[in-house]
């Protein structure tokens, strides 16, 4: 797939001599999705830019468009533009959703196939339903545990080797990272797919993981206790580490990523929103 292929890397020193591009899919499996979703992301380069309205993750591919029509030419051309690469469309695994939906009845076909219908469907972790809301696996819940990572990305070790692509040159001399540092393009990307293979069948079953924001509920202190050892097990035995000063556990009401979530639902955190509120009407023009 990547025959032939070469390319440069550019870092605070300058610009590296070209390379070969080795990728390999089982070179480890906290990278896995993440080299899966470089080869999906240049196999669908031409696809992607003639189909904008589209939502990628690895094999994970939600279309959107206006109209039912719209989705099947969508659908058709990823369909086209995969196969000629080698790759095809799981026809028991697709799914389409009216969000909203005004225009009555109808159906949406793939090579005269007809796509199942759903209410609602998961994508990452997330439920989407058709009334355009996200988050229905947290109805139900009413104890909440917070866990923030400690130097997230510096936990992810530098493949040995390429040490030298994080070079910087200070007053004091020339230095590399041994581990992923903050500001790398790619960290973001790279922790998330680590944090996504960890707590891969947790995600959306009494766990939200975002980079190293992390939350954990249940609908019983009995299940959530369980939950929460399971949780701190996996980082521990990942070589994970939480700060807790950080941390919330057991608790009726949480602030997580800008929300305030609690049994009553989520609403947005006051203080995120305060400057806009609290914004004075003009009186002058």
């Amino acid at each position: 797939m990547y025959e032939r292929s070469r390319t440069v890397v550019r870092c605070a020193v300058g610009q590296t001599e070209e390379f070969n591009v080795e990728v390999g899919l089982h070179q480890g499996s906290a990278l896995s999705p993440f080299l899966f979703a470089i080869v999906m992301d240049q196999l669908s380069e031409e696809v992607r830019q003639e189909s904008p309205w589209t939502m990628m993750f690895a094999d994970d591919i939600v279309i959107c468009s206006e109209s039912r029509e719209q989705v099947e030419e969508n659908l058709e051309r990823w369909r086209f533009a995969l196969e000629r690469r080698g790759m095809k469309v799981s026809r028991s695994k697709n799914e389409y959703m009216c969000v909203n939906e005004r225009e009555g009845s109808g159906t949406v076909r793939l090579q005269d196939e007809e796509v199942k219908k759903v209410q609602e469907f998961k994508y990452l972790g997330s439920t989407v339903q058709s009334n355009g809301e996200c988050g229905k696996e947290l109805q139900g819940a009413w104890v909440f545990t917070k866990l923030d990572l400690r130097s997230a990305y510096n936990l992810v070790r530098i493949r040995k080797g390429d040490e030298w692509k994080t070079a910087i040159h200070t007053m004091h001399g020339h230095y590399e990272y041994c581990v992923m540092p903050f500001g790398l393009t790619n960290a973001p990307a790279v922790f998330q797919a680590l944090i996504n293979e960890v707590f891969r069948d947790l995600l959306g079953r009494g766990v939200i993981a975002y980079i190293d924001d992390i939350l954990v509920y249940s609908a019983s202190m009995e299940d959530h206790v369980r939950q929460v050892r399971e949780v701190l097990a996996r980082l521990q035995r990942h070589h994970l580490f939480v700060k807790l000063e950080k941390c919330e556990f057991h608790r009726a009401t949480v602030t997580f990523l800008g929300y305030v979530i609690s049994r009553q639902g989520v609403e947005m955190d006051i203080d995120k929103v305060r400057a806009v509120t609290e914004w004075s009407a003009p009186a002058t023009i």
